[in-house]
């Protein structure tokens, strides 16, 4: 989606309740985020998918990728992250924040 964006960094936590469930999130940033948007997007799409519609979710048939480029997460999203992984997601990013 936004995969050749050069300068994007904005609070995008609200989408992730209008995703439709098959979105291709493969190369969703191809670009750095700042750690305070991913975070609160990670939080906002695991609360979207274990919370919100479950069921909707549930029946994804396309492939769950996440691409957030280099972006780094902080604590404060690691749980989310982690639930998304253990729940089948595939996320490629720059690694927890220091």
């Amino acid at each position: 989606m936004f995969s050749s964006a050069t300068a994007f960094n904005q609070d995008l936590s609200s989408w992730a309740a209008k995703f439709h469930v098959n979105v291709n999130l493969d190369r969703f940033l191809g670009t750095t985020w700042g750690t305070t948007n991913y975070d609160k997007f990670l939080n906002a799409l695991w609360t979207d998918i274990n919370t919100t519609r479950p069921q909707a979710w549930a029946l994804r048939t396309t492939s769950k990728l996440l691409g957030m480029g280099t972006s780094k997460y902080s604590a404060a999203s690691a749980a989310a992250r982690a639930s998304l992984v253990s729940n089948g997601w595939t996320i490629t990013d720059g690694g927890l924040a220091a």
